[in-house]
C-alpha cells in the first residue's frame, strides 16, 4: 500500500520526542504546489469537461461538475492510502480493465457531443441554472472523469509520497496534502470553465458553439484513445513491485 510503504518508514525513523502538529517544510511543500498545480493544468478529460459545461451552461452549472471531480479525487487518494493504487498498478489485468473502463466512458462522452453537436441549436450559455436532476448529472460526469483517469491513481500512489516526510505525523500530512490538491484542482477547472463562458459568449453565434461542441467530442475521443495506450512507467511498476 502507498501509505503503509511511507507509514513503516515513518514508524522506523520518527523520534519519539518529534511534535505531534510539527511546523511542514516550506521548502517541499512549495515544491509540491507548484509540481500539483503543473499537472493539474496539463490538458485532460477534467479540464475539457470543465471547459464544455462552461461554454453550454455557464459558470456556475459548471461547478456542479468541479465538485463531482473534487469528490473523485478525494475518492481515489483514499483508494491509494488503502493500496488499491498499488495494487492496480501491479496487477496488468486490474489496471486494464480500469484502461477500458475509462476509455469506453470517454467514448462515450465523445459520441453524445459530436451527437448534440449535429443539433440545429444548442442552448445558450449561462441561459439557465441548473435544476436538481441536471446538477446530479454534471456531478456524476465530474465524478466518473476522475475516478476512471488512471493518470490519477498514478499521481496518489506513485508521485504523492514524494512530499510526505517521515519524521512528522503522517496522517496530518496525508490530508493536508490531499486538500491542497483538490483545491487547486476546483479553481483551475473553475478557471478553466469562467474562460470557456466568455469565449462562447463573445462568439455568440450557434455556428461556433455547434463546432466547439463537436470539438470538445473529438477532444473527449482522443482521449479515450489515448487512454488505451496510457501504460504506468517503469518508475510506477518499480514502486508497485
Amino acid at each position: 500500500m502507498a501509505l503503509a510503504i511511507v507509514e513503516v518508514h515513518f514508524l522506523h525513523n520518527r523520534r519519539r520526542s518529534s511534535p505531534e502538529f510539527a511546523m511542514p517544510d516550506i521548502p517541499l511543500l512549495i515544491s509540491y504546489v507548484l509540481a500539483a498545480w503543473l499537472s493539474i493544468l496539463t490538458p485532460g478529460p477534467a479540464i475539457l469537461l470543465a471547459m464544455r459545461n462552461g461554454a453550454r451552461q455557464g459558470v456556475v452549472a459548471s461547478l456542479w461538475s468541479t465538485l463531482g471531480n473534487m469528490l473523485g479525487l478525494l475518492v481515489v487518494s483514499a483508494a491509494a492510502a488503502w493500496g488499491v493504487g498499488l495494487f492496480l498498478l501491479a496487477s496488468a489485468h486490474a489496471m486494464t480493465a480500469l484502461r477500458l473502463a475509462g476509455a469506453a466512458y470517454l467514448a462515450y462522452l465523445g459520441l453524445r457531443l459530436l451527437v448534440q453537436g449535429r443539433h440545429t441549436r444548442l442552448p445558450d450559455a449561462g441561459a439557465h441554472d441548473a435544476g436538481p436532476v441536471q446538477a446530479f448529472a454534471l456531478a456524476k460526469e465530474g465524478f466518473l472523469v476522475a475516478t476512471s483517469n488512471p493518470k490519477s491513481i498514478l499521481f496518489f500512489t506513485a508521485f504523492f509520497p514524494q512530499f510526505i516526510r517521515a519524521d512528522q505525523a503522517l496522517i496530518p500530512q496525508f490530508i493536508g496534502l490531499t486538500a491542497i490538491f483538490v483545491i487547486l484542482s476546483g479553481a483551475t477547472l473553475t478557471g478553466y470553465a469562467a474562460i470557456a463562458s466568455r469565449v462562447q459568449g463573445a462568439l455568440g453565434s450557434s455556428v461556433w458553439r455547434q463546432r466547439c461542441t463537436r470539438l470538445a467530442g473529438i477532444g473527449f475521443l482522443g482521449f479515450a484513445a489515448w487512454m488505451l495506450l496510457w501504460r504506468p512507467s517503469s518508475g510506477a511498476k518499480a514502486l508497485a513491485a
